[in-house]
């Protein structure tokens, strides 16, 4: 058996919430870390969620965010030992997540 994983509806409508916000500018934007010069660490929060965005310029971050939040809400959802996660987006919390069983 299988799995795949896709976005649950829960799922779908915090992003698009977080998206709308960031989009509008309310959200809390962190400057974490600089970690080597190639890309910096931001955190992004507001009531509905928090996360780590990785961008390789901080000149344009709702941009990057726009992005990546794009990117999770469209692509394939992949899962590691610590979490559900999107290439080029964000990790997803459990809730986010329906697994679809193959047989």
């Amino acid at each position: 058996m299988s799995q795949t994983y896709q976005l649950s509806k829960s799922g779908i409508e915090r992003l698009e919430r977080f998206k709308r916000d960031v989009l509008a500018g309310a959200v809390n934007i962190i400057e974490d870390y600089h970690p080597d010069g190639s890309l910096w660490c931001f955190t992004v929060e507001n009531s509905y969620s928090v996360t780590c965005c990785f961008v390789p310029s901080k000149d344009d971050i709702a941009s990057d965010i726009e992005k990546q939040l794009e990117n999770t809400l469209s692509g394939k959802i992949k899962k590691n030992k610590l979490c559900y996660f999107v290439t080029d987006g964000f990790a997803l919390m459990k809730s986010d997540v329906e697994e679809i069983n193959h047989f």
